[in-house]
């Protein structure tokens, strides 16, 4: 139950068809009744991202917009933040999760990659330079006119010609590996040697500028045989130059972590003999 001097806010995302590039996210902040002033509208639309995604923004924008007026709140009297949003996904890994993948290297309990790692880790900067005591709370969605009026305009946000780029959320595909799940994703033992590798996944790993890109494969040895699922990483145009489901030959660094210096593409009949060797050892 909420106090009189409490600030609450009602934040929603949305995103039409599920992702792409119709997406967008807002938050109904309502002062405590004796300040007497106006509710406030946080509404951001952005290029690209995802349900998920754009729920945990909305939250996050949320408390972006508390740590900008901390100081104004503070001479309002308001003592706690209140914020409700409607995916409890979102809310129970705001609540718990992220403190566990924060002990854990930013990993999940079973060391697999986080969702949306990027825009966790700005959740988990940004809450942390609050200085009011603050709950995330789960409520069931367009139950009450504020929920049904935040849902409005976070639909109404995904429809704004301007757009906030979200370079947290960053669109890749992953191809299938040869032998699906029989070997751990790790990071390649890089020493200087030259290999023959076969990608199945490749992605910038964030969009500031100069960011490297990471890139997975499985290494094939000279039986033709996989001996691992790897990852490394490596510059814009060695991204360029490599496609999923293609085999290369790949020279690597000899230090960590590892680094592909230089990758060649094979010839079209020698590509092909390979792949067939490769599949006939499975």
């Amino acid at each position: 139950m909420s106090a009189t001097n409490d600030l609450i806010i009602n934040c929603d995302g949305s995103a039409i068809g599920g992702r792409g590039k119709i997406v967008g996210c807002a938050g109904i902040v309502k002062y405590p009744d004796y300040c007497e002033k106006p509710d406030e509208i946080i509404q951001l639309a952005y290029n690209m991202g995802t349900c998920t995604n754009m729920e945990i923004l909305s939250i996050l924008n949320s408390i972006k917009w508390v740590n900008g007026h901390q100081e104004d709140l503070k001479s309002l009297g308001v003592t706690r933040i209140i914020i409700y949003n409607d995916c409890d996904t979102v809310v129970d890994i705001c609540n718990k999760w992220v403190f566990q993948w924060v002990s854990n290297g930013w990993k999940r309990n079973d060391g697999g990659d986080i969702k949306n790692l990027s825009t966790w880790k700005e959740y988990y900067r940004e809450q942390r330079k609050m200085t009011f005591p603050f709950e995330i709370h789960w409520v069931k969605g367009k139950k009450t006119e504020e929920r049904k009026a935040v849902d409005k305009l976070a639909k109404l946000a995904t429809h704004q010609q301007i757009k906030k780029v979200n370079f947290n959320y960053i669109p890749v595909k992953q191809g299938r590996t040869l032998t699906k799940n029989k070997f751990i994703l790790e990071d390649y033992n890089a020493s200087g040697q030259q290999a023959i590798i076969r990608v199945y996944f490749h992605s910038i790993i964030n969009r500031t500028k100069g960011s490297d890109y990471e890139i997975r494969f499985e290494e094939i040895d000279d039986k033709f045989q996989v001996v691992g699922r790897y990852r490394a990483y490596a510059s814009k145009e060695i991204d360029r130059a490599v496609d999923r489901g293609h085999f290369y030959k790949a020279k690597f660094n000899d230090r960590k972590p590892p680094f592909i210096l230089d990758i060649r593409t094979l010839k079209i009949n020698q590509e092909s003999s390979i792949n067939k060797k490769v599949k006939s050892n499975m």
